[in-house]
């Protein structure tokens, strides 16, 4: 019957390599003691690895959540509201339209026309001209600056969209227009204009390389952030624009009584044909917006714009 029995003097001449004799069977007690020690190590080192790869989870986990919250949040085309006031004339409203249709305006923005009461066209026009666009007819006919206010109110109340840019039916829109909203409205105080106006009555000052500020520009243009458009429409009474108080300075009164200063671009991004009398004669309407480039257009909006400027009571 076999036993176990350990060798003193082998402990004693060896005690590294301990001998044990089982069941008539020669092994090694330290080889078997250092492979559960080894056993044992091998298993917290693993456990400790696993900790370490958890903790490294668990750190690219928060590291990452930590971006998406600290970043500014992407604008898409379906955060950009652009409101577009149309009233007759029909060939400016035509070459609006052209112009969207080059700018692809579809891929960049929701375009939402208001129709003012036309006569020269109907509903059905604007959609064959704007087919991506929602047309919106007012129900009554409203004086400018009231059309204008219909157009952010519904932006504000209607809309999930967080930026608006107003634009008139007699301007003419650069293809620079979306990169300078995306770049320069989270610097500003939450308003920009992108029409340039050089018209003495709306001075400008502390131009840099890209923007100058104003403290005035009409309404168009304007981009506002949404919750700045809320407040403004809050504390902004309507008003005509043959008022004392016509609505679109009304606006800008507002805004420097709250201490914003509107931004705009060193060069206009927006060219305004405007109504014989109201915004030059036409042939010199470099002095009513500063530094519009033509020379991005294609040749058949730039012979339009040439005619539109030299030719203002044939237009419509």
């Amino acid at each position: 019957m076999g036993f176990l029995h350990i060798s003193k003097t082998s402990a004693r001449a060896h005690p590294p390599s301990t001998t044990a004799t089982i069941c008539g069977r020669t092994s090694s007690a330290y080889a078997l003691l250092t492979a559960v020690e080894v056993g044992v190590v091998d298993f917290y080192s693993a456990k400790m690895q696993l900790s370490r790869r958890r903790f490294l989870s668990y750190f690219l986990f928060l590291s990452l959540l930590f971006l998406l919250i600290s970043r500014p949040p992407t604008l898409t085309h379906r955060d950009i509201f652009v409101a577009v006031t149309v009233k007759d004339r029909i060939n400016y409203v035509k070459l609006v339209a052209e112009n969207f249709a080059w700018l692809e305006m579809s891929t960049l923005a929701e375009v939402h026309v208001f129709d003012n009461g036309s006569k020269q066209f109907s509903t059905a026009d604007l959609k064959t001209w704007f087919p991506y666009a929602s047309i919106h007819p007012l129900d009554t006919l409203q004086d400018p600056d009231m059309a204008t206010r219909r157009a952010f109110e519904y932006f504000v109340d209607m809309s999930s969209s967080r930026i608006l840019v107003n634009l008139d039916s007699d301007s003419l829109l650069h293809p620079e227009w979306e990169s300078f909203v995306r770049q320069i409205l989270p610097e500003s105080s939450g308003v920009l204009s992108l029409y340039h106006t050089a018209a003495a009555h709306h001075p400008s000052f502390n131009c840099g390389d890209v923007t100058c500020s104003k403290n005035s520009t009409g309404a168009l243009g304007l981009v506002f952030q949404r919750d700045l458009m809320k407040e403004v429409l809050e504390n902004v009474v309507e008003s005509r624009s043959d008022a004392k108080q016509p609505f679109d300075w009304a606006v800008c009164d507002y805004l420097i009584s709250i201490g914003k200063v509107i931004l705009v671009p060193r060069d206009s991004l927006v060219l305004h044909f405007g109504l014989h009398g109201a915004n030059g004669d036409g042939i010199h309407h470099v002095e009513y917006d500063t530094g519009f480039n033509l020379d991005p257009f294609p040749a058949p909006i730039r012979a339009q714009v040439k005619f539109f400027l030299e030719n203002k009571f044939v237009v419509d």
